[in-house]
């Protein structure tokens, strides 16, 4: 039984290898100038940025107060990144940039 989980976790080691190598070549190696790091770059901000003002949008309301947003984590959001994320919500430099 060992022997067969031992060839089946090469052969899987093996095959990962193999299709992470074809996949690096399809689109990292052919792409000398650098344009698709560019738009992977692009898409990765974009998305990120689009959480971001969902996060905002659904949880920072002006007739809440700091702790109760603060109460109310997120799946999958660190309570501590939570926290930062509201301090930078709250901070008066953030609320001057975002209204203008």
């Amino acid at each position: 039984m060992s022997f067969l989980f031992s060839l089946m976790s090469e052969y899987i080691f093996i095959l990962i290898y193999l299709i992470t190598s074809i996949l690096q070549n399809m689109f990292f190696e052919t792409a000398h100038d650098g344009g698709v790091e560019k738009w992977i770059l692009q898409f990765v901000a974009r998305k990120w940025k689009e959480h971001k003002f969902e996060l905002k949008s659904k949880y920072f309301k002006a007739d809440k107060t700091r702790e109760e947003i603060e109460k109310s984590i997120p799946i999958g959001l660190c309570p501590n990144q939570w926290t930062t994320t509201i301090h930078y919500w709250f901070f008066e430099k953030s609320k001057i940039l975002y209204s203008s």
